[in-house]
């Protein structure tokens, strides 16, 4: 039980709540302890392996010594030699870097003066578009201006009055 004191802020602590205290703390230690020494427990001596009624051999899950009549284990295989890999390093070679950049530009040829007939003379060693012929049955682009657009007729609504809509009835 706490208790005011007599300045504003202080608490006193009760003998009772201090006996609380100790013993709670007494009990964790014991549970720690308990629950440790179990684990350090010794395997349990050498039984054989349980068989069920048809003869098989089953599984033990306890903990136990090896048997003292079966013979010893060959030993374990000489690990392999220690496989060493070089990992190259990089070597850093310096680069000497003009101290004045070369500002020479080097004059771009002069477009064609129809680009749509040529567009890359470099690239078609002048030979222009429609100088090539082109396959029967190949689609084209159409050439020239644009045609007068066909003629469409517009569907006109006529009105369903031989149709009647079911109704229905609430009951």
């Amino acid at each position: 039980m706490l208790r005011q004191g007599a300045m504003a802020g202080t608490a006193t602590v009760t003998t009772a709540q201090l006996l609380r205290r100790g013993a709670v703390t007494a009990a964790v230690a014991v549970i720690a302890v308990a629950t440790a020494q179990s684990g350090r427990a010794e395997p349990l001596p050498w039984a054989p392996a349980p068989v069920n009624a048809c003869g098989e051999t089953g599984l033990d899950p306890a903990a136990r010594r090896p048997d003292p009549k079966a013979p010893v284990p060959p030993p374990a295989p000489q690990q392999p030699p220690t496989v060493q890999v070089q990992v190259l390093q990089p070597k850093i070679t310096p680069v000497m870097v003009p101290k004045q950049v070369n500002h020479t530009r080097i004059a771009a040829a002069p477009l064609p003066p129809d680009l749509c007939v040529n567009p890359c003379p470099q690239l078609t060693n002048g030979v222009t578009r429609t100088a090539n012929p082109i396959p029967p049955g190949t689609p084209t682009w159409p050439e020239g201006p644009p045609s007068a657009p066909a003629p469409t007729t517009t569907p006109t609504p006529v009105p369903y009055t031989h149709l009647t809509l079911p109704t229905t009835e609430r009951v």
